[in-house]
């Protein structure tokens, strides 16, 4: 629901009320014509004879201008592109995959004998589908509103641009001067339909309507709701009783906006999911709690960020820490399935990496002795994944991927138990740290790269490190095997396999 909000948001922000201007304008030529008719009578006497009044030739040439026209035609066509490419590339992707959860959301439901103490209400989930059904099939009314109106402003604006170039006595070219059949019917309709001077709508102030978009974007019903009485299909749906009762139909309602049916939407969500959430947290309760640390100044709640990774055995539970990013050290906590067991820890620090590690990337350069921990994540239950960050004053520090036998850590047995009294006991400097890199199994020095971030995901054997500036990422083969020693370094353990790059980041989060 969020990346469903975060696309809806963006929606909003890519409309511009650029053609209310020119509706302004329009309506302010249509109060001061002297000349009997209406606006969409001179215009249609230019459209058919190339002829027009004196006023309208000067509302053309001093009140839209030839540079105003440009202007707004370019305006309305990136607005609309935007939102047509967030509906397409982004809301539909979304919705299908809440009709997938809401759908599975549903048959637990019906299945009251093993899900019935979720307190899934099929009633709710099925009124939530239906929301969902609802604003999908407004935002492709909204499509089709917007490809309608992208082909008329096209013929209307490319017709109107050679008119004014004429006036100002300007030479045409001949590719934008011909126009067919085709497109001066286009021009003709797209007089009709939107140039009138008496607003017949309730809550228009003028009868221009060349803004149809925007209004799918506001917290309020359509003033000019889209005319789909010659759909076939609506047509069949209406006049056949057992099919318009039916509900696997999702209903249709024509006088509400996008965002209006995004409400109900988020209402409906709220109420399926509100009395499983309740009853859920209810059977959860907090056995124990036991402070980590505290910081000392207010500043380093800024820049701490606590990164946390669950492995979990049989019998034990580890969370994988930092204090900090980056760090010097990390923390692997360790607490036994049993209540009643106390809490230990063991602190590591990364020094110089075994040698046995080392590829030949690695080996060729000058070897270093000090590392500080960029990320940490959980590879599988037995091994641990580190990107680090080179401490090296002579040299350029690179970012170093690397794979740690967490099992050889385990049995080692020398975790620490975890003073109750003192919360700051784990971060003090004199608790004994132990040497990880006497542990890490596999390293990759990171060429041409500074690394921020990286996930790893043991069951696809791979890992995907973000850069420093979140624009690019790459992404490594975590187990590739050499078939021959004498291969180049990139068929080592860690070759990268692809780089994407991301020139132009998107303003959308799912």
């Amino acid at each position: 629901m969020e990346y469903l909000n975060q696309t809806v948001k963006s929606m909003s922000e890519a409309w511009e009320d650029i053609l209310l201007e020119m509706e302004s304008k329009l309506n302010k030529y249509a109060e001061t014509k002297p000349t009997p008719g209406t606006v969409c009578d001179d215009f249609l006497q230019l459209l058919m004879w190339g002829k027009s009044c004196q006023e309208l030739q000067a509302f053309l040439l001093h009140e839209l201008t030839e540079k105003g026209l440009k202007k707004l035609g370019h305006s309305v066509e990136n607005s609309y592109c935007n939102i047509q490419k967030l509906i397409l590339k982004h809301l539909q992707s979304v919705g299908q995959m809440l009709l997938f959860h809401l759908t599975e959301l549903k048959g637990m439901s019906l299945w009251y004998d093993k899900y019935g103490v979720l307190g899934l209400s099929p009633v709710s989930v099925q009124d939530a589908i239906i929301s969902l059904g609802s604003f999908m099939l407004k935002a492709n009314e909204l499509l089709q509103v917007i490809d309608s109106s992208l082909t008329s402003f096209k013929a209307f604006f490319r017709w109107l641009y050679v008119i004014m170039m004429r006036l100002a006595n300007e030479s045409v070219p001949s590719a934008i001067s011909k126009m067919n059949q085709k497109n001066v019917n286009f021009v003709a309709d797209f007089l009709t339909e939107n140039f009138t001077d008496n607003p017949e709508k309730e809550g228009k102030t003028s009868g221009f309507t060349l803004e149809r978009v925007g209004q799918y974007l506001k917290k309020e019903d359509l003033q000019l709701v889209n005319d789909i009485s010659n759909n076939d299909w609506y047509s069949f749906v209406q006049s056949t009783p057992i099919m318009k009762e039916s509900p696997l139909l999702y209903p249709h309602q024509p006088t509400k906006s996008l965002i209006q049916l995004h409400e109900q939407l988020q209402t409906a969500m709220n109420t399926a999911l509100n009395r499983p959430s309740t009853i859920i947290g209810q059977h959860l309760q907090c056995n124990k709690s036991f402070k980590l640390y505290n910081s000392l100044k207010k500043e380093e709640t800024k820049t701490s960020r606590p990164v946390s990774r669950y492995c979990v055995d049989s019998n034990q539970m580890y969370i994988v820490m930092l204090s900090q990013v980056p760090s010097d050290c990390l923390y692997i906590i360790r607490q036994s399935q049993d209540e009643s067991s106390d809490i230990e820890f063991l602190k590591l620090c990364v020094g110089t990496l075994a040698e046995s590690s080392l590829n030949t990337s690695t080996t060729s350069a000058a070897i270093c002795n000090q590392h500080q921990i960029v990320d940490v994540s959980c590879y599988d239950d037995t091994t641990l994944s580190l990107l680090l960050q080179e401490i090296n004053s002579n040299q350029e520090a690179l970012s170093v991927l690397c794979q740690l036998n967490l099992g050889a850590l385990i049995d080692a047995e020398q975790f620490v138990k975890m003073s109750s009294e003192d919360a700051n006991y784990m971060l003090q400097k004199d608790v004994v740290s132990i040497d990880a890199g006497l542990y890490i199994t596999q390293s990759r020095r990171l060429e041409n790269m500074k690394a921020g971030r990286f996930a790893v995901s043991g069951s696809r054997k791979v890992s995907c490190v973000v850069f420093s500036n979140f624009r690019r990422v790459r992404i490594f083969d975590m187990e590739t095997e050499e078939d021959n020693e004498d291969e180049s370094c990139d068929a080592s353990a860690l070759e990268a396999t692809r780089e994407i790059e991301e020139e132009n980041k998107e303003n959308i989060s799912g």
